[in-house]
């Protein structure tokens, strides 16, 4: 968990950051994106019932 007062402080991980988890979750947001957000992903959802 990153310690708040240290985050705002400098901006920085208190360890070395999680990058392939940020790497990850970058990748899952375009994703989402690309499919035109939460409706998108919900329309594609429902054609697969």
């Amino acid at each position: 968990m990153i310690n708040g007062k240290q985050w705002k402080k400098n901006k920085q991980w208190r360890f070395t950051p999680p990058t392939h988890v940020l790497a990850a979750f970058n990748k899952a947001i375009e994703e989402h994106k690309e499919q035109g957000g939460v409706e998108g992903r919900g329309k594609r959802y429902k054609k697969k019932l």
